[in-house]
């Protein structure tokens, strides 16, 4: 990784918090205990089903070879199938593999390694060994931080023209920033990593060569629907992941910042697809509950509606009737991930999520793309 620097951009306020959410924290945290969740997180955990996990797996698999088998027939609506099919089979693994980390999918940390890794080759990972990525968003957790991956700061210094071209894609929504991540990634571990590193990284961009030129051999709709699907996961994943956390962003493998337990959850936002429809959040396997997975991460992802269901009904006993982002309108995200698009890009500051009040806001809260964070 490069440009390793530690962000002091935080106010007092975003360390501290404002008397409001840090209310709000001391409510969160009473919720937790006055519901007995932890005698549910029991009952969840021995009951612990492999069919919905599975059925993901099965899905995943048939929805990527499906859409591709779709794509080859070159007719429009079967190629616009075939475009959400993958979309959607990419985005199942990106999360599937997420739960696999925390060991939460199966019952052995073996089996969700493998897991992980086999995913990894689906959704972008594979240049890493999946025990980084799972180390890296261990310390996420247990410190409360985003962790920083790429340096944007120093690449635009370095490299003026091609940051300027990207920031000229991003206006139109073309995620150049992340490609040239992946690139930079890719370069970095083949000719700075370890041997291991090496074989992995070298391994894994010539499976992706032979998956690409077998696709053009075949079909160059092939290629193009495989490329439309990457780019739809990628705004999807990143407007998810991009408004759940105000965290401290740090750029440095070295020193440890742990924050306490009232940071994070003032700094850390549930925004499901839908709160009305809620099977619509199997989109992104419930990822969207994110205040409850913070609270307890080994939860499985078929239970966190529960969960939260759970917090949110003790929170309503205490006259609390809105949680602080269950009031914003799903629009306000949308716009607020629009007009942020490019300073994600630039700053490290994911800006501020309360408004003078204490009241969750979206207008000055930025967020952070999931690209440059290893988190």
């Amino acid at each position: 990784m490069i440009g390793y620097q530690l962000n002091k951009r935080f106010s007092d306020f975003a360390l501290e918090g404002d008397e409001m959410s840090l209310l709000y924290a001391d409510n969160y945290l009473r919720a937790i205990k006055d519901a007995n969740v932890k005698t549910l997180l029991i009952s969840i955990a021995k009951e612990r089903r492999l069919l919905p996990s599975v059925m993901i797996l099965s899905a995943i698999a048939s929805f990527t070879v499906g859409g591709i088998f779709l794509a080859y027939t070159q007719q429009i609506v079967a190629v616009l199938g075939a475009i959400i099919l993958i979309a959607l089979a990419k985005i199942w693994s990106w999360y599937l593999s997420h739960d696999c980390a925390h060991n939460s999918v199966f019952k052995s940390k073996k089996v969700n390694s493998v897991i992980g890794e086999l995913l990894s080759f689906l959704n972008g990972l594979s240049f890493f060994s999946f025990e980084a990525y799972r180390k890296d968003h261990v310390r996420h957790h247990a410190e409360k931080i985003d962790i920083g991956g790429f340096d944007s700061g120093h690449f635009a210094v370095a490299h003026p023209r091609l940051f300027s071209a990207i920031i000229v894609a991003e206006k139109i929504y073309l995620p150049a920033f992340y490609y040239v991540i992946k690139l930079t990634n890719i370069y970095s571990v083949i000719f700075s990593g370890s041997r291991r590193e090496v074989a992995r990284g070298i391994g894994s961009l010539c499976i992706y060569i032979v998956a690409f030129a077998t696709f053009a051999r075949f079909s160059l709709i092939l290629v193009v629907v495989w490329q439309a699907s990457s780019f739809l996961r990628i705004h999807i994943v990143r407007f998810v992941d991009c408004f759940q956390h105000s965290f401290q962003q740090v750029y440095t493998a070295g020193e440890k910042l742990t924050h306490g337990k009232h940071y994070e959850i003032q700094n850390t936002f549930s925004v499901p697809v839908a709160r009305k429809f809620t099977f619509l959040n199997l989109i992104i396997l419930n990822f969207g509950y994110h205040a409850a997975h913070h609270c307890f991460p080994t939860c499985p992802w078929y239970m966190l509606p529960q969960l939260e269901a759970a917090i949110t009904k003790q929170l309503r006993l205490y006259g609390i009737t809105d949680t602080r982002e269950e009031s914003t309108p799903f629009f306000n995200f949308m716009t607020a991930y629009h007009r942020g698009r490019l300073s994600r890009i630039i700053s490290t500051d994911e800006g501020q999520p309360y408004d003078a009040d204490g009241q969750f806001n979206t207008h000055h809260f930025t967020g952070a793309y999931t690209d440059k964070l290893l988190g």
